[in-house]
C-alpha cells in the first residue's frame, strides 16, 4: 500500500533546504533511504525529477551507492570543506557501511577546515 512516505520525505527535505525566513534553511538534508539500493535509487530519482536549480542544489549519489561513488564523495567532503553557498541532498541507505563511508569523510584529517553546516537527517 503506497502511503506518501517519499513524498513527505522530499516535501520535509525541500522545506529544510528553503526555510522560512533567511537564515533559517538547512545547509545538507541526508535522507536515509532503508537498507535497498533500488528504493535508495527510487528516491533520489524521485527528488531529482523535481528540478531543482542545479546550479543551487547537489543531489548524490547518483548511479552506485556513496561507498562506491567516488564523485560523490567528493562532492561530500567538498561541500563540508568549501565555503559554497550549494545546498546538499545526499540520498543514502540505512546501512552501517555506507554510514560509516559518511563518518570517515566527515571525521577526516581533511576536514580541519570544515564550514559549520546546518544538517537534517531524516
Amino acid at each position: 500500500i503506497q502511503s506518501g512516505k517519499t513524498a513527505h520525505m522530499i516535501g520535509l527535505a525541500l522545506k529544510a533546504i528553503q526555510g522560512e525566513v533567511e537564515g533559517d534553511q538547512y545547509d545538507t538534508v541526508i535522507i536515509l533511504s532503508g537498507t535497498i539500493e533500488d528504493l535508495r535509487k527510487q528516491s533520489y530519482e524521485r527528488i531529482s525529477e523535481i528540478g531543482l536549480p542545479m546550479n543551487k542544489v547537489i543531489i548524490v549519489p547518483k548511479g552506485k551507492d556513496l561507498s562506491q561513488d567516488d564523485d560523490a564523495k567528493k562532492a561530500v567532503y567538498s561541500h563540508f570543506r568549501k565555503n559554497s553557498n550549494k545546498k546538499l541532498i545526499l540520498v543514502i541507505k540505512k546501512d552501517v557501511r555506507i554510514i560509516s563511508v559518511l563518518n570517515n569523510i566527515l571525521t577526516s584529517r581533511f576536514m580541519i577546515a570544515k564550514k559549520k553546516r546546518r544538517v537534517m537527517i531524516k
